[in-house]
């Protein structure tokens, strides 16, 4: 249905997951590396939109997805459905450090 949508989410941790934890910065933060995020944006997407192939068009990052030292964050991957198309965006907020 047209402008449907649905959002995935889940907290993140560098303690926790080693995407995070095997890409540190000298200072210590983590960062959540861009084949990560395309991973969580594909499967979202494929997930949402039945489709078992999908393409991604005008992908930008404009900002790292970093977490400040050990610190967790939620990361929500809202995807819209717009036909047989569909919009897919990735979000960060504070996690809960529940994990």
């Amino acid at each position: 249905a047209q402008g449907r949508g649905a959002t995935f989410a889940r907290d993140w941790s560098p303690r926790q997951d080693w995407p995070l934890c095997e890409h540190r910065l000298r200072g210590g933060d983590a960062v959540l590396p861009g084949t990560a995020m395309l991973a969580m944006l594909v499967a979202a997407a494929r997930s949402e939109l039945q489709a078992g192939q999908v393409r991604l068009r005008r992908l930008e990052f404009p900002a790292a997805c970093a977490f400040a030292g050990d610190a967790a964050l939620r990361l929500e991957v809202h995807v819209v459905r717009h036909g047989t198309a569909g919009t897919v965006e990735l979000r960060s907020a504070a996690g809960d450090g529940s994990g």
